[in-house]
């Protein structure tokens, strides 16, 4: 009895097949994946706060969140801060900035989804005449800058900076890091590993252009929200570094990587009076 089989050309036919669905269905796979996690990115940014907040409520004391590249998994952390001691009159270098943050103690860092990226508002100051954006609409991940206003290599680079005030109010400050006390390192100074120039230690130090370097002279403030966007697809479109935090004018490169996280991220607005998130355009 003559047994029936698959001929060569229906097997490849077969193989073709499933190969073409394989294409088809991997990039919708990772759409449904990346935009899980942007919400679940956003989930959990929003208990960051909500924590944050009710210590600030709760301490009578701006506390906050902070954005930070982690140099061990190279995933967007976040860090819960405080409005630290201010600077005596005498502080050498002199305070610039409205607070000076440290890390929250007893409180651990939470990593976001690895395939997403956060970037907290800037002023993005656009040019009536032209519409055009004239400045730094969002942060990005930056070194710190030392006392002569030189960015120091440290790492992790960080990011933008939510505060609340004691009423869990949004509010917008100017910033910068409390690294030591009593020459005693921080967990600030443990965590950005800034050590200051010279034979002193800085016990302070300004996140930012300093206000005396040109053509710059943004100072970042506390944001009063953030966006959410697929790291990979934007890792395409521009670079994690924010010419906002260091002495470089405003570019066009900037501005067509801005133009694309106008364009690809979910944008998210802080209720300056209870703290919930609401989408943007």
């Amino acid at each position: 009895m003559r047994r029936r089989g698959f001929t060569l050309t229906e097997i490849l036919i077969v193989i073709a097949l499933i190969v073409l669905m394989l294409g088809l269905a991997v990039p919708a796979f990772n759409l449904v994946r990346g935009s899980r996690s942007v919400d679940g990115a956003e989930n959990q940014v929003a208990a960051m706060l909500g924590r944050a907040r009710a210590d600030a409520i709760g301490l009578q004391q701006p506390h906050g969140i902070m954005f930070f590249i982690d140099p061990t998994t190279d995933r967007v952390t976040v860090a819960e801060v405080f409005a630290a001691d201010y600077p005596p009159p005498n502080a050498v270098p002199a305070a610039t900035r409205d607070v000076y943050l440290d890390l929250a103690p007893d409180t651990d860092f939470l990593p976001l989804p690895p395939g997403v990226l956060a970037f907290v508002l800037a002023d993005g100051s656009v040019n009536v005449n032209t519409g055009i954006r004239a400045s730094d609409g969002y942060l990005g991940y930056n070194q710190t800058l030392d006392s002569n206003g030189t960015a120091l290599t440290a790492v992790p680079q960080l990011g933008g900076v939510i505060l609340f005030n004691g009423d869990g109010q949004l509010i917008s400050r100017t910033y910068g890091y409390r690294t030591r006390i009593n020459d005693v390192a921080t967990k600030m100074q443990a965590l950005i590993g800034v050590d200051a120039p010279g034979s002193a230690p800085d016990r302070f130090v300004d996140a930012g252009a300093q206000a005396v370097q040109a053509p710059l002279t943004q100072q970042p403030g506390s944001a009063l929200g953030f966006v959410l966007c697929d790291r990979e697809q934007f890792t395409a479109n521009g670079t994690l570094a924010d010419p906002v935090m260091s002495n470089t004018a405003y570019s066009q490169a900037e501005f067509n990587e801005e133009k694309w996280i106008d364009d690809n991220s979910s944008a998210l607005i802080i209720n300056r009076y209870n703290g919930t998130l609401t989408r943007a355009d």
